[in-house]
């Protein structure tokens, strides 16, 4: 397989850690509210929900169109 199978098979799975954790951070949401109950490790959810879940939607979708970019996100990743 090529290198730019490579990004796009590395940008999928990037996309769906992004979707799941999206999913089950809103669950967790959703069910909080819904039980008017503070979130245990609010701190955590802030920081996952403003910086490492947009990153990693990001870095997906600079991987995916071939951007250099991209590859230095992912190491990090």
């Amino acid at each position: 397989m090529n290198g730019s199978g490579r990004k796009r098979r590395r940008a999928s799975l990037f996309a769906l850690l992004a979707v799941l954790f999206h999913a089950i951070l809103a669950v967790q949401l959703v069910l909080a509210v819904m039980a008017r109950t503070p979130l245990p490790g609010r701190t955590i959810f802030v920081l996952n929900l403003a910086f490492a879940l947009p990153l990693l939607s990001l870095t997906a979708f600079l991987l995916w169109r071939a951007v250099p970019v991209g590859d230095l996100l992912a190491i990090q990743m």
